[in-house]
């Protein structure tokens, strides 16, 4: 794959993410003003979203949601429930993709005569931090763009 056709897909990728997740955050916020309307919650610093985070509106529209659907009884609530596990793994997987730092590429896997020609460019994505010991582990993840 030509170099810099991989670092555009990789950023296009990597972008629709981003975008998914503020899709979701504002869909969920949209959620919550509405319960929170019905529920008679004052709701509004957590819309502002210069005070209030996703994970803030997305705990205050748990606790909301569940409540109101207490009396469906614990499978729905239960639904419910794992909705949210997942959602709070977006949550950490779109912090770290977004904070993180990503080489394109970071590394190669050389097939067939080992050459430039044949190698698939790999991803390699670093936890945001600042060790710069030479002697730390290196604790980067390689990913294909797949």
């Amino acid at each position: 794959m030509d170099e810099e056709k991989f670092v555009d897909d990789f950023h296009k990728l990597l972008g629709r993410f981003v975008v998914a997740h503020a899709r979701m955050d504002f869909n969920m916020g949209l959620q919550l003003r509405s319960i929170g309307f019905y529920c008679k919650v004052d709701v509004s610093d957590l819309l502002d979203p210069l005070k209030a985070t996703f994970s803030q509106r997305l705990k205050k529209l748990r606790q909301l949601l569940l409540e109101y659907y207490d009396p469906a009884g614990d499978a729905a609530k239960d639904e419910f429930k794992a909705w949210y596990g997942r959602a709070d793994q977006l949550r950490c997987l779109r912090n770290d993709y977004a904070h993180g730092r990503w080489a394109a590429p970071g590394k190669y896997n050389f097939k067939g005569d080992g050459s430039m020609a044949e190698a698939e460019p790999l991803l390699a994505f670093n936890p945001l931090h600042w060790n710069m010991d030479p002697a730390s582990p290196d604790v980067s993840t390689t990913l294909t763009i797949e």
